[in-house]
């Protein structure tokens, strides 16, 4: 018991440091989108459409699933409440996150960034890396920016 105590312990600790780094990232975010890189174009494209997901798909499908099942195998072959609640979440988390980074307000928007956080979770499970995910979510937030429509695509 004493194990199981201590092995709790370190685990609420963890998930604490990681929800700290992540709003720090989240602050980080909003600068780039918002603050000195807002002028220039092309920097904040490339920032918030290409390195951000790769970040935050790294982070919220990578990683957070991994401490939230505390390091179990996490993939399809036995769905149970344990995946059921990782998934659910890193989902609400991902939704969380991008409610302090956009200052999402509306419940549309947050429930976008709920079930998006769902698909690409999905999407690692089902293709067993980030790649697709990271594919996904960079495309979702280069048409967010408007970039296809610049390019005419």
């Amino acid at each position: 018991i004493a194990a199981i105590l201590i092995g709790d312990v370190v685990f609420f600790f963890g998930s604490a440091f990681i929800v700290e780094n992540l709003l720090k990232l989240s602050v980080t975010e909003a600068t780039i989108s918002q603050g000195a890189l807002q002028g220039n174009t092309l920097v904040n494209n490339i920032a918030v459409g290409i390195l951000i997901p790769i970040i935050e798909t790294i982070v919220f499908f990578g990683v957070l699933p991994q401490v939230f099942s505390r390091g179990a195998r996490f993939d399809l072959s036995e769905i149970g409440p344990g995946t059921v609640f990782t998934i659910i979440f890193v989902s609400a988390a991902f939704a969380i996150f991008h409610l302090t980074v956009r200052g999402e307000t509306n419940t549309p928007g947050l429930m976008r960034s709920f079930i998006f956080g769902i698909v690409s979770i999905a999407t690692v499970l089902v293709t067993k890396q980030l790649a697709e995910a990271i594919g996904i979510h960079m495309i979702n937030n280069l048409h967010a920016l408007g970039v296809f429509e610049k390019i005419g695509a």
